[in-house]
Formats: structure tokens, sequence, C-alpha cells
């Protein structure tokens, strides 16, 4: 989460709150790119170009953390819904991506799909799949 965002290109200030996702970056109305004063984020570090503040329990202690992770969740489960009608087999729509025993048993079996983040399904099926 963002605040205090000024547009590199025609200065104007913005005083509200922005989710960073990966990659994205915010715009202005004339379209500028809007440089954040700080970023927000909860309990992790960042590799980005901005000054962060990470907050242990972020989601806790900060409205606008907390109302970006609900933003992500949500954005996350409708995503994990339309990957299940590509990758049945995973159980993505109840499960949402989280290690249950049906989504382990189809890593297992079948392999991780392109949409699997490799650092957290080697606890399940090593570095090969």
């Amino acid at each position: 989460t963002i605040y205090s965002n000024t547009c590199l290109d025609c200065g104007k200030k913005y005083d509200l709150a922005y989710v960073l996702s990966s990659g994205d970056v915010p715009r202005c109305s004339c379209g500028g790119v809007v440089k954040p004063d700080v970023v927000l984020v909860d309990a992790v570090q960042l590799d980005i170009p901005y000054k962060t503040h990470a907050i242990i329990k972020g989601d806790t202690l900060s409205y606008s953390i907390g109302c970006a992770s609900i933003l992500a969740k949500v954005t996350r489960d409708a995503y994990m819904i339309k990957a299940d009608e590509i990758y049945p087999d995973y159980g993505f729509r109840s499960n949402k991506g989280y290690g249950s025993a049906k989504h382990i048993a189809a890593l297992k079996e079948k392999g991780a799909t392109p949409i699997h983040r490799k650092s957290f399904i080697k606890n399940f099926v090593g570095d090969n799949k």
C-alpha cells in the first residue's frame, strides 16, 4: 500500500492508498508515473525502487494494509476459480491454492502447473517437478 504519491511528470500530489501489485506502476490522470513517498507492507521487505516500511502484523495494525490484504485475497480467490477451469485436478476452486490434501496429491501425481510458485511447492514435491 502506498501513500502520498507525486506524479513525476506534472507534480500533482495524490493523498490516497494504492495497492501495489507485482510489476504494477501507478499512473497519474496525465498519464505520468506516480512515485510513492512510502510503501507500507505487511512484514516483508520488497526489492522495489521506493522507500518501504515493513510492519510486522501490518494487516492488523494498519487499516490500509488490512484493506489491501482483503483486496488481494478477493482478487486471488477469483483468479483461483478461473484457474480451476484450466487445471481442475488441483481443486483450486475449493482450496484457493492452499496445500489441501487433494492439492498436494495432485502435485505429487501430476507435477506443477505454470501457475504454481516453485518456492512453495518444493516442500511437497521437491525441486524436480
